[in-house]
């Protein structure tokens, strides 16, 4: 039985040779039960159980869950949907649809056809720069944001840190990550932001399809070690141990790459 989930708002070569882009593909995730916020399962690719604002517009709508799909994990790289039975599970207009497929592979997201969606594979170098821009962007998001954070959000980081241990405990990789993303983000978005926080929403819009299929090869995640370092920072107001354990978290999602690659050799 799948575990409850809080829900929002609460080479080397030869020298001069050209090496071919190393890429990871891996399995759909399991399917899963809940809520259905919209969604299609063609390929395993699924928004179920994803919550937007249905204030939104359309496009905006449809948009918001498939970004928050890849930055979670949801969706990995092979999965894929046609435009139009993707706005049919979603209850929108194919116009908005097409409207939110273009964003998203104009930033890079997803390739897009006439008719179809997919999330592309990701080759290792662009995976290592994409930690690299974690590791400039990330920290600098949560000091920004420590301000904001007041005693609900700081319960909510709580209880989302929980879910994480407990998927680690499980051998939930899905869950894991999920909680994972809503971890980091409840405190990013604390503070508004035009710039730093749409950055790293595209760059986990990358990231979380590839770090998914990674998770596949490696097993499930460790247990956020340094989630407890990130409370206790913000809880004391103290920005240069915030920047730290971000960092340090980052980093250890590098680790786990770094087994995955050795299991494969």
């Amino acid at each position: 039985m799948k575990q409850a989930y809080p829900r929002d708002g609460e080479t080397e070569g030869d020298p001069g040779r050209r090496r071919s882009p190393r890429t990871l593909r891996a399995s759909p995730p399991r399917e899963r039960a809940g809520p259905v916020s919209g969604g299609t399962h063609e390929h395993g690719f699924s928004l179920d159980g994803i919550a937007v604002d249905p204030s939104l517009p359309e496009e905006d709508r449809l948009y918001a869950a498939i970004r928050d799909g890849l930055s979670a994990g949801r969706l990995m790289p092979g999965q894929g949907v046609g435009v139009r039975p993707l706005a049919e599970a979603f209850g929108i207009g194919p116009g908005a649809a097409r409207e939110a497929a273009r964003r998203l592979a104009a930033e890079g997201a997803v390739l897009l056809t006439d008719s179809r969606i997919e999330v592309p594979p990701l080759s290792l170098d662009c995976f290592e720069e994409l930690m690299q821009a974690r590791l400039l962007l990330e920290p600098a998001c949560a000091v920004r944001a420590m301000p904001y954070v007041d005693r609900g959000l700081l319960g909510r980081v709580h209880d989302y840190d929980a879910v994480a241990r407990r998927a680690a405990i499980s051998g939930d990789a899905e869950i894991g990550m999920m909680a994972n993303h809503r971890f980091h983000f409840e405190i990013y978005r604390a503070a508004p932001s035009h710039v730093l926080v749409p950055l790293v929403e595209r760059i986990w819009m990358r990231f979380g399809p590839f770090m998914r299929a990674v998770y596949g090869m490696a097993g499930t995640p460790e247990p956020p070690l340094q989630h407890a370092a990130i409370i206790a920072a913000i809880k004391r107001r103290d920005p240069e141990a915030l920047k730290a354990a971000v960092a340090e978290d980052i980093r250890s999602g590098l680790s786990v790459f770094d087994s995955a690659m050795s299991a494969r050799r």
